[in-house]
């Protein structure tokens, strides 16, 4: 009974070195995480390659501060990384669409400028021309006017200078509507223009919450992005988070609960290593 009760006790002991252990001396950064792709929507514009290529390369940076493998690859692993198609993919795609359509209205608004332009110059040299002849009609009628009128032969001539002013105004008035046609046009599609690029404003805040993924510590679901590049950020930040780091407030920070232009590009920088280094019980060399 009495070995019974040392043995007992020598497990009791055991049990609560190997807690105090890894509660005092292991950390996260102890144990190399297995994962492996679990759900993969093919709703967005990556491939499995291209998905798994971004994830490892979301490994890097926590691994280079720690030093240490923390992340791999491994088919069949339990812990997984999902790619789950939400409302905010469609959003974002539905954003996509409307970008192409913003950088065809801008070509459309181009040309018109152009085709604008050469409307203006055949106009400003149709009315310097006609002015001119203008000038010149009314010079020479000013001056038979003072001679008590003109010989007849000269009166025809009067006259045909009349008809090629009656054309030539005739021109410019229609490359006066020309012009305003062109205008009205260019004022259309500028509206047009405006009203899809604050459309597409509307859909996308400056910086928005770091909803686009999640983790539970047992896997990580991925619901949107709006380029690899944010995929990357996202992975990266929630990397951070499987380790055990929490938002941080510096908002230039991977871990920062926004994502925004200024962590964009999923750069860790000193406060994200500080936490790394706290999480993980890196001393600083």
């Amino acid at each position: 009974m009495k070995t019974l009760y040392r043995i007992l006790l020598y497990g009791m002991l055991g049990y609560s070195l190997f807690l105090y252990y890894n509660r005092v001396y292991k950390s996260s950064c102890d144990t190399v995480i297995e994962y492996d792709i679990g759900n993969f929507d093919e709703g967005f514009n990556v491939t499995r390659d291209q998905f798994l290529t971004t994830i490892e390369q979301a490994e890097l940076p926590w691994e280079e501060i720690s030093g240490n493998n923390i992340f791999r690859y491994t088919p069949g692993a339990k812990f997984k990384v999902n790619l789950i198609f939400s409302e905010q993919q469609q959003k974002i795609n539905e954003g996509d669409k409307l970008l192409e359509k913003i950088n065809r209205s801008e070509g459309t608004i181009d040309n018109i400028d152009q085709r604008y332009d050469n409307a203006l110059k055949k106009y400003n040299k149709a009315s310097v021309d006609y002015n001119y002849a203008l000038s010149l009609y009314e010079k020479n009628v000013n001056y038979w006017n003072t001679k008590g009128g003109a010989p007849e032969a000269e009166y025809k001539k009067i006259q045909n200078q009349q008809k090629k002013l009656d054309s030539q105004f005739n021109t410019l008035q229609g490359l006066q509507k020309q012009v305003n046609r062109i205008v009205d046009e260019k004022n259309g599609s500028i509206e047009k223009h405006n009203t899809t690029v604050n459309y597409y404003n509307n859909l996308f805040d400056e910086g928005h919450e770091f909803d686009a993924g999640d983790t539970d510590q047992t896997e990580i679901n991925i619901y949107s992005y709006n380029s690899r590049a944010e995929l990357h950020t996202i992975l990266v930040h929630e990397f951070g988070h499987v380790l055990g780091i929490d938002h941080l407030e510096d908002p230039y920070a991977v871990m920062h609960y926004l994502l925004s232009k200024k962590n964009i590009t999923g750069d860790i920088n000193e406060n994200d290593r500080i936490a790394l280094r706290d999480v993980c019980r890196i001393k600083e060399k």
